[in-house]
């Protein structure tokens, strides 16, 4: 469709089925008589850290403390002489940086302190991020659906859906890992200071979940080790690989899952 081209619909759009019909609920009380879209067929999550800044704490110094009343839970590491930070980036759109300590193995890490996404084979699951590391061989980045870890880049997330770039590479890769064994496809090389946007999702036709990077399917993973019994918290976390301080820059987060 042409881009200056628009599809009205004076009278509304709705998803709701008035009888059941695939993967639509029934409606005995009536949502598919109304103009609008049925927010509760899908648990979604949204931030461009605009106005919203999904309670993420902006700190200059004592980040993890900031982080204690608020719906994240923040692992620091800060043995250089400076301190981890947080703030907002003076970007179209809006953004948010992350600035690690000057030190070896100094990290940032955030889990949402709920976790509330449990993977079903029958349910469709996306998650999408833009964003952009300063420096992308000396550091590991991750990014994803996680169980709960403060120990995250130490000992590697058991179970969760994310991408991962270890120290010493700029390569990507996407895991699906459940009790520790995973599946993995390399999904791209990071560029420095450069954004990227990264996404997946897992499709219950094909049973596959589907790697995207900056629009663009890079691949696909069977769903074999993809973990039923754990639900997930949304994780993104950099660690230094040298002792340089290090950032992380996120655009975006978009989670959505079915009910």
């Amino acid at each position: 469709m042409a881009l200056d081209k628009v599809s009205n619909y004076p009278g509304g759009l709705c998803d709701r089925a008035a009888t059941p019909s695939g993967n639509l609920p029934p409606d005995p009380m009536g949502l598919s008589k109304m103009a609008f879209l049925d927010p509760t067929r899908n648990i979604v999550f949204f931030t461009d850290f605009v106005a919203d800044l999904a309670g993420i704490p902006i700190a200059t110094s004592g980040l993890a403390a900031a982080g204690a009343a608020t719906p994240w839970v923040l692992t620091v590491t800060e043995a250089g002489a400076g301190d981890a930070s947080s703030a907002i980036a003076d970007v179209n759109g809006g953004a948010i940086t992350f600035l690690n300590d000057a030190a070896d193995n100094d990290l940032i890490s955030v889990q949402s302190r709920s976790e509330s996404f449990l993977w079903s084979a029958s349910k469709r699951l996306y998650f999408e991020c833009r964003f952009k590391v300063l420096e992308v061989i000396q550091s590991d980045v991750y990014l994803g659906l996680v169980i709960r870890d403060t120990s995250l880049v130490a000992s590697a997330p058991s179970d969760g859906f994310y991408f991962v770039s270890a120290d010493a590479a700029a390569t990507m890769a996407f895991k699906v890992v459940k009790n520790s064994t995973a599946s993995t496809l390399a999904a791209l090389t990071l560029v420095a200071d450069t954004y990227v946007t990264l996404a997946f999702l897992y499709d219950p036709d094909t049973a596959l979940f589907r790697v995207y990077v900056n629009d663009a399917l890079v691949g696909t993973l069977a769903s074999t080790n993809a973990v039923d019994d754990e639900e997930l918290a949304i994780t993104f976390a950099i660690q230094n690989g040298e002792a340089v301080a290090n950032s992380m820059t996120i655009d975006w987060l978009f989670v959505a899952l079915e009910r």
